[in-house]
């Protein structure tokens, strides 16, 4: 697929892919291994997003410096967004989930 300068992300972090109707499965490499997978959850699936939390998040090489318990309070605090969109939005659609690493000034957007 041929995109624009700068807009490999979108196939290195799922979206693409997601688009063309692979759901949560990404068919395209991140080389650069900058992103974080873009996931779509139910809004009642808090155990599943509980584990991409653990396993796409926290395991980011760009998380890898932060002690354990700042990570248990964000983990707990990011819990409580997701719990919150279960609660009050009331809705059926997914919730989407995911970010990108930018290592030359060493900011992760979630």
């Amino acid at each position: 697929m041929k995109l624009g300068k700068g807009q490999d992300v979108f196939l290195r972090n799922g979206l693409i892919s997601h688009l063309e109707g692979h759901g949560n499965n990404n068919r395209y490499a991140d080389d650069r291994k900058s992103t974080i997978a873009l996931t779509s959850f139910s809004a009642s699936d808090e155990d599943t997003y509980l584990d991409y939390l653990t396993k796409q998040f926290f395991a980011h090489r760009s998380l890898g410096h932060i002690p354990i318990e700042i990570k248990d309070v964000l983990r707990d605090l990011y819990l409580e967004v997701f719990t919150n969109i279960g609660l009050h939005a009331n809705t059926e659609l997914p919730v989407f989930a995911c970010g990108q690493y930018f290592p030359g000034n060493k900011t992760l957007k979630f």
